[in-house]
């Protein structure tokens, strides 16, 4: 059929080595990076991770983010290119799950890198320029994600309880929808990009919000949580909740197992970025606790939590979904797939 895959000369297996190589060396250059930049702080600059020159420390965390990102970033791409390949994968809930793959593609490639080894620097060396870009990505593709989890389960919701409605979403037009969350995120996050400031001390740079009154501050970081967090979970838990009521009985293993794998997307989600939204209320509604001892360390663990969402999704597909899991394996196993092939037609020969 003209236009349903992919060419397949890019997916070949020399191309998939040389992807996920390259995926790996910028792991290992974070982790150099990590390690590098704990230490070449000065003694008294590290006592808030750990009360001395613990080198674990930053070796623990740099191989998190590093994990992370590799993870992130490889799985989402495998993500991508399994639903743009073939035809027959372009569903609404595919093209949806693309769309986030997308979001936690950008969060990798922005907010892993740069948000701990600014923690770790003590200042950010950055520039002008990534001191707006990355904190404002960070929040688009957070809006993104959230946004987008909501849509999947609304349509999901439509499909299971309300079959003979007109559909609101199909393949065709789904891009639009996907767009549409991308600016409305974007203009969203807005507001943050605008008080972010690169403040110099001396001679060194920090990255700050600067409001011109904590109370503004304090209001824009709950209206954030809310609609970022709590409300799109809330949609999300009521349309599952219904859906699960309606499958209950159902005898359909394929039905049962989606659902289980949009509630664990879900779920992953709303506890991965649990904590983080917390600090952010915490800090913005306490002040004093952004000194507490040890307060850096929470922090970058309520990170590196948040951050470890990109890494489930792909994990989940392949687990929970055979159309997924049979296009990985085409991917990064084509010879096995070959010889699956070559198996079956063997099998179906009548001699």
């Amino acid at each position: 059929m003209a236009g349903s895959s992919m060419p397949n000369g890019c997916l070949e297996p020399g191309y998939c080595d040389l992807f996920l190589c390259i995926i790996l060396y910028f792991a290992m250059v974070m982790l150099a990076a990590f390690l590098a930049a704990y230490y070449s702080l000065p003694i008294n600059d590290t006592a808030s991770y750990g009360g001395g020159r613990s080198g674990a420390a930053a070796a623990l965390f740099g191989l998190l983010y590093a994990v992370v990102f590799a993870l992130g970033v490889s799985g989402n791409v495998l993500v991508c290119v399994a639903v743009l390949r073939r035809h027959t994968m372009r569903t609404v809930t595919n093209l949806l799950v693309a769309n986030l793959a997308l979001s936690d593609i950008l969060l990798c490639a922005l907010a892993v890198p740069f948000t701990p080894l600014y923690l770790f620097l003590g200042q950010w060396p950055f520039g002008t320029a990534l001191c707006h870009l990355v904190p404002y990505a960070q929040g688009v593709s957070v809006y993104v994600s959230s946004l987008t989890l909501t849509a999947i389960a609304v349509h999901r919701f439509r499909a299971v309880v309300h079959p003979l409605r007109p559909r609101l979403l199909r393949p065709g037009s789904c891009g639009i929808l996907c767009v549409a969350l991308w600016v409305a995120s974007a203009l969203l996050t807005l507001p943050y990009a605008a008080f972010v400031r690169l403040v110099r001390h001396g001679r060194a740079a920090y990255c700050e919000e600067v409001w011109p009154s904590a109370r503004g501050r304090q209001l824009f970081g709950a209206l954030t949580t809310a609609a970022q967090f709590v409300l799109p979970l809330g949609v999300v838990g009521g349309c599952y909740v219904r859906v699960g009521r309606r499958l209950r009985g159902r005898r359909r293993r394929s039905a049962h197992r989606t659902q289980l794998m949009l509630l664990a997307m879900v779920l992953a989600f709303a506890l991965a970025w649990l904590p983080l939204n917390a600090c952010n209320l915490l800090a913005d509604f306490h002040s004093a606790s952004l000194g507490w001892p040890m307060g850096d360390v929470l922090f970058l663990a309520a990170h590196a939590a948040a951050m470890s969402s990109t890494c489930y999704d792909p994990l989940l597909y392949a687990w929970f979904n055979d159309n997924f899991r049979r296009q990985f394996v085409r991917m990064l196993h084509p010879d096995q797939q070959q010889n699956t092939v070559l198996e079956t037609l063997r099998s179906d020969d009548p001699r």
